[in-house]
């Protein structure tokens, strides 16, 4: 997932919340195309900003709380 977003994130919705599964934003973070979508932070220390500024829950070192998180696990399909 990663590796798509470093080079198609400007195709999804909300690139930046696409976090570690610590919380943390991923070492390698960088804007895909941000001459398409300059709304994209192009930095990790601006995602952490973008993230806090949507009242996403911190903790000191900058992570996001466990709380704040969606995981594959927590996924349920909706019956139909």
């Amino acid at each position: 997932m990663g590796q798509w977003l470093t080079h198609r994130g400007h195709e999804v919705a909300y690139p930046w919340r696409v976090i570690t599964e610590d919380g943390a934003v991923p070492e390698g973070w960088h804007a895909s195309r941000p001459d398409l979508r300059p709304d994209i932070p192009k930095t990790r220390a601006e995602v952490r900003l973008r993230l806090k500024a949507e009242k996403v829950p911190l903790k000191i070192g900058g992570q996001a709380r466990t709380t704040a998180l969606y995981r594959y696990a927590d996924w349920r399909p909706t019956s139909s």
